[in-house]
């Protein structure tokens, strides 16, 4: 569940994947490597 914090910062992208969509943004894992590259 969203708190109301998270639904205020996140309401422009809320509007479009939905809330479902967001919490399932909230729970993904991601691991970035090799990305010496950039900048």
């Amino acid at each position: 569940m969203l708190t109301s914090k998270e639904l205020e910062r996140y309401n422009r992208q809320i509007r479009i994947i939905g809330e479902g969509g967001q919490e399932r943004l909230k729970n993904v894992r991601v691991f970035i490597a090799g990305a010496g590259g950039l900048g």
